[in-house]
């Protein structure tokens, strides 16, 4: 127990800690009150209510002889679920997801599955591929198209591994415009079975239908990425496309909504 905690929570803290570490350093002087700032608040992060606030450690930073490696740029994470270990890049056998899969579909019975990669919570940027960073999230450290493809490319290789479950992929809603044309695609060389659409239904709940019957697509409806639907409701308002439905512009949540995040762009 004390090595899995090891593993899930204190490499996890350290790794937090050392991306704010890269993340604030080009704007500021990262002072030894800082520095313990940042650790504290990794610790917070990874541990949560399982670790008091009395016995956490500022001054792990310093402690760690990890940090100061000359060999290590940085003190990569590389325990991610279907990860090839090195903090980086996807398990090209994605040995752990076809272990997990094959145990739901023969102990469970589960015929379908959705496919995504990372987390909204701690790397959004690859969960939900997006041009604008959402109120209370970080600028996108890399070309969103990239993550879209990393969704793609992800699903196809489960596909030739786990040919005989049926899989919905994600991430698509980024391609905007050309979404129809990437989905078609995919579903034609059987890279998936389906495509999800979730972003994009709140702006454009019609999508589907147009493309289907042959409509003209009606860009103006088309999901921007621009993460109110992810802003509101982090700030305890109902989720919706403010910047483009014409309903919930006229919410007074609309409103509050660009308060809040005109104050975050000003800090």
């Amino acid at each position: 127990l004390q090595d899995a905690c090891q593993i899930i929570c204190d490499i996890y803290s350290r790794y937090l800690f050392e991306a704010s570490v890269f993340e604030h350093r080009p704007k500021e002087f990262m002072n030894a009150a800082r520095m313990s700032e940042l650790m504290l608040d990794a610790q917070r992060k990874a541990y949560g209510d399982g670790l008091a606030d009395d016995v956490r450690h500022p001054y792990m930073w310093l402690v760690k002889s990890h940090y100061y490696s000359g060999g290590l740029s940085f003190y990569n994470y590389p325990y991610a679920f279907g990860g090839a270990g090195d903090g980086m890049n996807m398990d090209p056998d994605l040995t752990e997801t076809v272990q997990l899969i094959k145990m739901m579909q023969n102990d469970y019975g589960v015929k379908l599955i959705c496919a995504t990669i990372g987390s909204p919570y701690y790397n959004v940027h690859m969960q939900r591929p997006a041009y604008y960073p959402v109120s209370d999230g970080y600028e996108m450290p890399e070309p969103p198209l990239y993550n879209v493809g990393r969704h793609i490319l992800a699903v196809k290789r489960l596909k030739e591994l786990c040919p005989d479950i049926l899989t919905v992929g994600s991430g698509y809603t980024c391609l905007q415009d050309f979404l129809p044309h990437a989905a078609e695609y995919s579903i034609k060389h059987g890279w998936t079975d389906f495509v999800g659409i979730g972003r994009m239904v709140l702006s454009y709940p019609d999508l589907c239908a147009d493309v289907l019957e042959g409509n003209p697509i009606q860009r103006n409806r088309i999901c921007r990425t621009f993460g109110d639907c992810t802003n509101a409701p982090r700030h305890g308002m109902i989720s919706g496309c403010y910047p483009l439905d014409e309903w919930y512009k006229k919410l007074p949540e609309a409103l509050k909504l660009r308060e809040i995040k005109k104050k975050m762009m000003q800090k």
